[in-house]
This record gives C-alpha cells, sequence and structure tokens, in this order.
C-alpha cells in the first residue's frame, strides 16, 4: 500500500512540472522589447518617453541585436510606458534597462510625480543610474556616434558607482529627510558633426526637486569630497610654471562634527588629496627645483582653498545638504541629532565648516600646453 502511495505521489509531481514555465516572463525572444535606457521629459502637461532598446526582430548581425530607439508619450508616466507596447508591438522588459535620464523641466516639477514606476515595478532595479540633462534627456539618449546609436550601457559608464546617482540613493535621500540627493549632469558638446555626451558636473535637489547645478571648480571640488578621483582638472597659475592643470589623483575626506551648549555644531574637515600636474603652458629647459615644486603645491593648496569655501557657500546658503553632514552628526551624536533632526535643514546654514588639506603633488607632465 505504501509503495503503490508513493507511486501516485511521485506521478503527480512529474505532473506538476510539466506545466511549469522556464521563464516567468514567457514568449520569444524576438517578441520582447528589452529596455537598456529610459529619457524621461515633458511635452506640455504630457510625459514624453523615449526608450532604447535591443531590438532582435532585426539583429545587426549573428552577434549583436540592433539598437532601436523609440518615443511615446502620454498623460502620465505609466500610460506612456503602455504606449511602448502599442507602438512596438513587443513586451516590454525592465530587467536590462541600465540608466533613467530626466529632462531639466521633469527634473524641476519633482521625481516624484513620476519615480514610482521604477521603484515599484518587479523588473526594476535600484542600482539604475538615474541622471538630469541639460534641456530634453531624449537628445541624450537620440545622440550618435558616426551612424550609430551611442548605446545606454556607455552612458551609464560615464557615472562612477561611487556618486550614488542612482534611484536607490535618490529615494533614499528624499523619504530619510536628512541628506539631498544629488546626480550625474549629463550634457552634449559638438564633436565635428557628433554631438558628445559630456559628464558636466553635479545636479543639486532639494528633496525630490531639481534646484540648482554645479559645475567646472565647484563641481571639482564636490568630488574631492566625495573622494571620487579623475574627475575633471582645475587650473592655477604659478610663477615659474605659467598655467598648471591639475587633476585629483585620489582623496580621502574626514568629518568631525563638534557639538556644544547653546551653540550650532562646528564641523572640522580634512582632506587628504594626492593632485596630478599634467600640463604646463610656460616651456622649461631645466628640470624643476625642489622649491619650484613646493611653491607650485602652495599654489594649487590656495586654489583649492577657494574652491572649497565656493562649494560649501553655494550649497550651504541654500540650506542643501548634498555631502551628507546631516547623518555624520546622527551617526556621531545621536540624542543631540535627535533632538534638532526636525529643524535641520535650517540648522544647516548656521553651522560652522572649518576645512584643513594636506595636498600632494605629484608631476606627471611636462610638456607646455
Amino acid at each position: 500500500m505504501k509503495i503503490e502511495m508513493r507511486g501516485i505521489m511521485l506521478f503527480f509531481c512529474m505532473a506538476c512540472f510539466l506545466f511549469l514555465c522556464g521563464c516567468s516572463g514567457g514568449g520569444e525572444l524576438h517578441e520582447k522589447f528589452i529596455i537598456q535606457g529610459v529619457a524621461v521629459d515633458k511635452d506640455g502637461e504630457k510625459y514624453k518617453l523615449t526608450a532604447q532598446a535591443y531590438d532582435f526582430q532585426t539583429p545587426k548581425d549573428e552577434k549583436e541585436p540592433s539598437i532601436r530607439v523609440v518615443e511615446v508619450s502620454g498623460a502620465t508616466l505609466l500610460e506612456a510606458l503602455e504606449n511602448i507596447k502599442k507602438k512596438t508591438s513587443l513586451n516590454p522588459v525592465y530587467s536590462q534597462n541600465m540608466i533613467i535620464l530626466m529632462g531639466e523641466d521633469v527634473a524641476k516639477t519633482g521625481v516624484n510625480n513620476f519615480i514610482d514606476f521604477f521603484i515599484r515595478h518587479c523588473e526594476t532595479r535600484p542600482k539604475v543610474k538615474l541622471c538630469v540633462c541639460s534641456g530634453a534627456a531624449s537628445e541624450i539618449l537620440k545622440a550618435k556616434d558616426g551612424d550609430k546609436p551611442v548605446k545606454a550601457q556607455n552612458i551609464h559608464d560615464l557615472i562612477p558607482d561611487e556618486l550614488g546617482s542612482d534611484v536607490m540613493h535618490f529615494v533614499g535621500d528624499v523619504y530619510g529627510k536628512i541628506s539631498d540627493p544629488c546626480v550625474a549632469w549629463l550634457g552634449l558638446t559638438e564633436n565635428g558633426d557628433d554631438k558628445e555626451i559630456t559628464f558636466k558636473g553635479i545636479g543639486l535637489f532639494h528633496g525630490d526637486v531639481l534646484c540648482d547645478f554645479l559645475e567646472n571648480d565647484d563641481a571639482f571640488g564636490f568630488m574631492i569630497f566625495k573622494s571620487i578621483p579623475n574627475f575633471s582638472s582645475s587650473t592655477v597659475q604659478n610663477q615659474h610654471f605659467g598655467e598648471v592643470t591639475y587633476s585629483a589623483v585620489r582623496s580621502s575626506v574626514i568629518v568631525t562634527p563638534e557639538v556644544a551648549e547653546n551653540s550650532y555644531p562646528v564641523f572640522k574637515i580634512n582632506i587628504n588629496v594626492q593632485m596630478s600636474a599634467f600640463a604646463f603652458d610656460s616651456d622649461y629647459k631645466n628640470e624643476a627645483s625642489e622649491s619650484d615644486i613646493t611653491g607650485l603645491e602652495s599654489d594649487i593648496e590656495s586654489k583649492l582653498s577657494g574652491i572649497y569655501n565656493s562649494l560649501l557657500k553655494k550649497i550651504i546658503s541654500a540650506n542643501i545638504d548634498a555631502l551628507g553632514f546631516g547623518k555624520i552628526l546622527r551617526n556621531s551624536h545621536p540624542e543631540y541629532f535627535k533632538s534638532i533632526a526636525n529643524d535641520w535643514k535650517n540648522i544647516i546654514s548656521k553651522c560652522r565648516y572649518d576645512v584643513t588639506q594636506d595636498v600632494e603633488l605629484i608631476i606627471t607632465g611636462k610638456e607646455p600646453i
């Protein structure tokens, strides 16, 4: 009897496996629209959505599918996304999406108005890069390298992971209500007949609303604070070398908050940075002396001090906590922070920020620019 029952149970188990589908999505590959990147813009009262995807219906060759760019619109982002299927007759797949580009207009009206889909949909990933664009985001996603579209993967790779320019960090900062989000700022520059996608700087947010941009030296200093090397460069005038171009090879930042009764916190900030001087506008025939190098290092320190002060003034005076001072204060003085948490965004501009630095200079180029 026991043997007979075991046989019946085994039969039912095997029958169940026969009806299981190997993939929850189902369908053939050529029936799917495998999205790689999404650009979100406003077109009047409607959302304009541009999607770049792999097209397996008309593959480029046996090894690589074609890249297809589709533009749709809708009264809401969800309606626009649903129109992808209507326009392509393919089923959109979001699990491979790598980047979401926001147009400037969309970001200024509030990211919470459309980000919900990318948080809750079962296929979307929290580490998808999130960026803001000068003008229309669709122009970035439609940019071409020669006669081919620039792949979403290449746009994704422009943004260092350490910046935290992704959906997970953005939503965490918005709902955490201590720090403010920041995302990579992308733009297009003319490169002959083509347009080149560039990492211009940083988009700053008050909550979920875009409020300002950091570029040039402000963005350069911001990346040093974030310990992200090799972003752009800066220049300094030196008596011996003329105008010198330098970049950050590495940086480490230690922030120590100090609190006292009846006064606002003081943030002691120590920045340890290694700078590479790689281009000079004055030709010189002899090797630089130690005093020449020391003088250049001193000039770079002075320039960096100005950059840090300008950056902090711009961010802090606007009550934007894009550098995470609130979280540092909460972690080091939890009881104190609890007493001011509800008013932190108003207090941030009343705190003091003392910056000290240690600069190590290396010369990696001696050719005049």
